[in-house]
């Protein structure tokens, strides 16, 4: 009986994100298929129904085999959820190949953490030219605003996709075309028959 509460759950799961989806799709936002298996498979189920459960527990107005039950279940999915799908997530991640970083994304982290050093570096060079910090140990302080993970521990924990850059830059372009044509229409340079 536990397994297969577990099992509709998954499936109510399912067909609540694939209305979500197309929702979704009819404002014209698109959700990847991989990013809705994790949402079904990793979805938290846990603390708000165990809560709700342990309300209704603690409630003297409901009858005691159904408080008994309600909390039942309700534990029985919240260990099977924590056993079985926390424990397979990271499996399922990688099957997807959701770990994966595209270049184009690798070359923006990258870029915009050079962005936040460089600017780091400017804000204490402005800083140490206070008299107030003259006697602040720069090197201890550094340890605290400069502790970024090296290029080499970002590419250690994840894999570098090997998708062609010409797809995630069609879409960037298609994206920045998109704001542009809502940003004129908004200005009134574009009519609604556009």
């Amino acid at each position: 009986e536990m397994i297969a509460m577990y099992i509709a759950c998954a499936i109510i799961r399912a067909i609540v994100i694939g209305i979500v989806y197309i929702a979704f799709r009819m404002y014209g936002i698109k959700l990847e298929i991989g990013d809705q298996i994790i949402t079904v498979w990793a979805g938290l189920r846990g603390a708000v129904g165990l809560s709700l459960a342990m309300m209704v527990f603690s409630n003297p107005k409901i009858c005691e085999p159904i408080r008994e039950i309600v909390m039942f279940h309700t534990a029985g999915i919240v260990v099977l959820t924590v056993c079985i799908n926390a424990t397979t997530i990271p499996k399922v991640i990688n099957l997807l190949g959701l770990d994966v970083i595209a270049p184009c994304k690798q070359l923006v982290y990258e870029q915009a953490m050079d962005n936040l050093m460089a600017a780091g570096k400017k804000q204490e060079l402005n800083i140490r030219a206070d008299h107030l910090f003259d006697s602040t140990v720069w090197a201890e302080a550094r340890r605290y605003y400069f502790h970024i993970d090296s290029d080499e521990n970002i590419n250690d924990h994840h894999k570098t996709s090997h998708v062609p850059a010409e797809k995630e830059v069609r879409r960037r372009v298609l994206m920045i075309t998109k704001k542009s044509y809502w940003r004129q229409f908004q200005d009134g340079v574009l009519s609604n028959n556009s």
